[in-house]
């Protein structure tokens, strides 16, 4: 709703805040803002895998689930799957 709003220009001139109470959502936020590189580049991973191994790829490493918590992410790919 608010980026509709905001590309159709209804809130030109007006002050308005978005904002999200999901620890989860927020902590991606986060983290695509403070480690923008290294979000990157495990999405390049997981797109490379993607195409080497099709639809059946749904591999998801320890640091994409880490990334997106609230708290410390650690670097380790350990229990990653394979596709």
């Amino acid at each position: 709703m608010f980026f509709d709003l905001h590309a159709s220009g209804r809130l030109d001139g007006r002050e308005a805040w978005l904002v999200d109470d999901n620890p989860d959502l927020i902590g991606c936020y986060a983290t695509l803002r403070d480690r923008t590189d290294e979000v990157i580049d495990e999405l390049a991973r997981l797109a490379k895998d993607h195409a080497a191994q099709g639809k059946s790829c749904t591999t998801v490493s320890a640091t994409s689930a880490s990334m997106c918590s609230a708290g410390p992410a650690h670097s380790t790919r350990r229990h990653s799957r394979q596709c």
